[in-house]
């Protein structure tokens, strides 16, 4: 058996890997920085500088909602990374994760190199499609309301089971805001993340904004492998920095910074 399954698999494989490795060679020889990108993928790394110019929004008495300051580092973030794409179940302008700087473009049949994806109104095949691009190598996100996770969970449980390190955007994060209906007010949702996520899955909340860019975000991309899952607002929140993290298996803490020291009285 074993010599049956070398001589024809085996050979046949020992000669596409051959034809592979000669023609990434020479197109590692023509397109050098490109084939180091290629390098960074199929190991999961990010490339040097991955998180330089994340914004810092300072403190003022108006504030900023959680979507909008997650929309200006997700848009930093995929500048400095150039395989990072993805996009939202059709609430892409609610959920503030289109990315706009100049060349980003939508994925479609005439462009290729888009990066923002249109998903349309469906979360599940949403997040099954954002676990074959991280198959892929591609650094993948996919987006919609909190409340809508739950349609996403089994893809999301997947993505944890495989440790992909895909990035989930929930936005909306808001139980006590109830001006816009049940659809804006996720209860359980966060709670139950880490359950459904595991192993290797983590789910965090922002709760006020930050003094470095989005320590969520920055915590996110920067994982190896495992679901993580970010939660913002839609109100605006105060000027100081408070996170608070659910953890799940094994999952790094999605929010870094320390809150503010109590000012004096």
């Amino acid at each position: 058996m074993r010599e049956h399954f070398a001589a024809g698999i085996g050979a046949r494989g020992a000669q596409a890997h051959g034809r592979w490795t000669e023609l990434f060679t020479a197109y590692r020889s023509k397109y050098p920085e490109l084939a180091t990108e290629i390098d960074l993928m199929q190991r999961r790394e990010l490339p040097a500088g991955w998180d330089a110019g994340l914004p810092v929004f300072p403190a003022d008495p108006k504030g900023i909602a959680g979507r909008d300051a997650s929309g200006k580092v997700l848009n930093v973030l995929a500048q400095n990374i150039p395989w990072l794409l993805g996009g939202s179940a059709d609430l892409g302008s609610s959920n503030k994760t289109t990315l706009t700087f100049e060349g980003a473009g939508d994925f479609e049949p005439g462009t290729p190199g888009g990066r923002n994806l249109h998903f349309g109104i469906r979360e599940h095949a949403m997040a099954a499609a954002v676990n074959g691009l991280s198959l892929s190598k591609l650094r993948a996100f996919g987006a919609t309301f909190f409340i809508f996770s739950d349609y996403a969970r089994p893809a999301i449980r997947l993505s944890a089971l495989m440790e992909l390190p895909t990035i989930f955007v929930f936005t909306h994060d808001a139980m006590g805001d109830g001006e816009d209906g049940p659809t804006h007010q996720p209860v359980e949702q966060l709670a139950s993340l880490p359950r459904h996520a595991r192993p290797g899955g983590a789910a965090a909340r922002r709760r006020q904004r930050g003094r470095r860019g989005l320590s969520l975000y920055h915590a996110a991309a920067a994982r190896a492998g495992g679901a993580g899952a970010v939660a913002s607002t839609a109100a605006d929140l105060g000027p100081q920095q408070v996170c608070a993290g659910v953890r799940a298996s094994r999952a790094a803490p999605m929010c870094s910074a320390t809150p503010p020291a109590a000012s004096p009285k």
